[in-house]
């Protein structure tokens, strides 16, 4: 396919991804908004004129609203990024008790988004279901870990995630403090459990922890606890997110903790890990709406059409690695 110079852009829906997907594609240098469908807005366009004028369509809606679009979309040859969940897991049963998903045909196409571990799958899909902020963190701290077959399986791997009260969605009310919530079992659990076996064949137990910060509208931070086959020292762990992420200019592996700040608002990861007790502690942190949801569907963007990964997303990030 010869890629235009100026992509056509079209989004569904509205909300907190929307805005900063707007913000993002605005500054980008070969997209053009030309289509926003949001009821909430009063900006109605149906899939068929949407599916013609746009090479690619954003889903930034609820569930049913990008099904609705993605069928026309690639039925016109044209492609589709969904934030939602609606295409992320390969189980149709779990798909449609999730995010009641009743796109079977095209639920099987989809590529997981996850852009650092999946990139060559992406770059020939028409259809890629953009991953959720909190697997987004866990799977970029543990990926390195999974590629040198470092870590038990038969052990459980423990997260304990915070993200501001944007995760929770525009009609959210926080109230203040943190609180965990969705503690029985939330949806992005088997989502990592599933992409860990698509990556690396790894069949992982995971306890997930989830708490929203009332106080703070957005960043996102995932502790995850995880036994190795054998002890690493801090140098050793150094070196395999070395030889991973060297060249990444949005990743940055830290000898000390990251610092939250550092990340809001950019389209920064920030990875540290620790040894202590026999087990290897992992701090990942993101913005929510950035790595974790619209500047990763622009990186999704720029693979499927051939450009730089990163266009549109650099600024002068030092190198930590």
């Amino acid at each position: 396919m010869t890629k235009p110079s100026i992509l056509q852009i079209g989004i569904v829906g509205s909300g907190y991804t929307a805005e900063d997907l707007k913000t993002l594609l605005a500054n980008h240098p070969n997209a053009r908004i030309v289509g926003h469908h949001s009821k909430t807005l009063g900006q109605e366009i149906e899939p068929e004129p949407m599916a013609r004028q746009c090479d690619v369509v954003f889903g930034c809606g609820n569930e049913s609203s990008s099904q609705q679009f993605v069928p026309v979309v690639l039925d016109a040859g044209k492609k589709f990024i969904d934030l939602g969940g609606s295409y992320r897991s390969k189980d149709p049963s779990e798909a449609f008790k999730l995010y009641a998903n009743r796109d079977g045909k095209n639920l099987q196409s989809a590529v997981y988004g996850l852009t650092e571990l999946f990139a060559e799958k992406i770059r020939k899909a028409y259809l890629v279901a953009n991953p959720g902020c909190y697997p987004t963190a866990f799977l970029l701290g543990m990926a390195p870990f999974f590629n040198h077959d470092l870590v038990d399986t038969d052990q459980t791997i423990s997260i304990t995630a915070i993200s501001g009260y944007s995760g929770k969605g525009k009609s959210y009310k926080p109230v203040g403090g943190i609180h965990a919530y969705h503690v029985d079992e939330h949806r992005h659990r088997p989502e990592m459990v599933q992409a860990c076996a698509q990556y690396v064949g790894a069949q992982i137990k995971l306890a997930f922890t989830p708490h929203v910060n009332d106080d703070v509208e957005r960043g996102l931070e995932t502790h995850t606890v995880f036994t190795p086959k054998h002890e690493l020292t801090p140098e050793e762990i150094h070196a395999i997110f070395c030889d991973m992420y060297d060249g990444e200019l949005l990743i940055q592996y830290l000898r000390d903790i990251p610092n939250i700040n550092d990340v809001v608002k950019t389209n920064l990861c920030q990875i540290s890990a620790t040894v202590q007790a026999g087990v290897i502690k992992v701090i990942a942190m993101i913005d929510n709406l950035r790595k974790g949801a619209a500047a990763q569907a622009v990186q999704n963007m720029n693979l499927m059409f051939d450009l730089p990964k990163n266009t549109g997303l650099l600024s002068t990030y030092p190198s930590h690695l």
